[in-house]
């Protein structure tokens, strides 16, 4: 009975470890998916305040301006992932497309 008692707390033990490790594993795949989240959101601001740019050039006005808009702390030119995730990392939540 011992035995039997020893041999199931031994599983038990194995079971929480790998229940730990692939919790790991999913907290690294999730920090991992926020990085590119916000990395194809700095892609798109960019390519948009490019397109925007190129827009004034030619003398047309946009009612509504991405780089300009007031949610948007930042110059154009200051946007670096690092911004991005520091600002992800502050909120805890996936940014929303809304605000890119």
């Amino acid at each position: 009975e011992k035995r039997e008692l020893v041999m199931r707390n031994s599983a038990a033990i194995t079971d929480v470890q790998k229940a730990e490790q692939r919790a790991w594993e999913l907290e690294k795949e999730l920090e991992n998916m926020k990085h590119e989240v916000t990395s194809a959101h700095l892609a798109v601001q960019r390519m948009e305040c490019k397109m925007e740019d190129q827009l004034e050039s030619s003398g047309y006005e946009q009612p509504y301006s991405v780089c300009a808009h007031p949610d948007n702390e930042t110059k154009k030119e200051n946007l670096t992932t690092s911004s991005l995730l520091m600002d992800l990392d502050m909120s805890s939540k996936l940014p929303s497309p809304s605000k890119v």
